[in-house]
């Protein structure tokens, strides 16, 4: 894996930063729709949520999740766990105005969490340049 794909693969993501978010409840996967906050450049994830949100309480008790990100023309998944944090310093660093919609105490509302996704796995495609063959970008 080259460097450029490397980096083609990050900024991909900070481009196409909405995505599907899977967790397991019980036995089965459970999928929703997720906006990324901040993602650095060992590929970890950062998400807003609500502390009381049922993914919560399911990274609880399996942290184990996949991210999967898709624009028509490449896509990336992220395989890794996540953990809740809810210490101040964690929320005042990804605090930004557009969140006081979902959060309107702002970054002491006592529903603000943020979810941290450090992955094991990324595998990027751009079909432009791979066609289907998935390239690892993160072992």
């Amino acid at each position: 894996m080259s460097t450029e794909f490397r980096q083609n693969a990050l900024d991909y993501l900070r481009e196409n930063q909405v995505c599907h978010m899977a967790t397991i409840a019980g036995d089965r996967p459970v999928n929703r729709v997720m906006h990324g906050g901040r993602i650095d450049d060992d590929f970890t994830v950062w998400f807003a949520t609500g502390l009381s949100s049922n993914k919560v309480g399911q990274l609880a008790k399996n942290p184990y999740t996949c991210l999967s990100f898709f624009n028509g023309k490449a896509d990336v998944y992220i395989h890794g766990k996540g953990e809740v944090l809810s210490d101040q310093a964690t929320r005042d660093e990804h605090w930004h105005d557009e969140l006081s919609r979902y959060f309107p105490g702002g970054k002491t509302d006592p529903e603000y969490a943020i979810i941290k996704i450090t992955p094991d796995s990324v595998m990027y495609r751009d079909f432009d340049t791979t066609g289907f063959a998935s390239q690892e970008v993160l072992k």
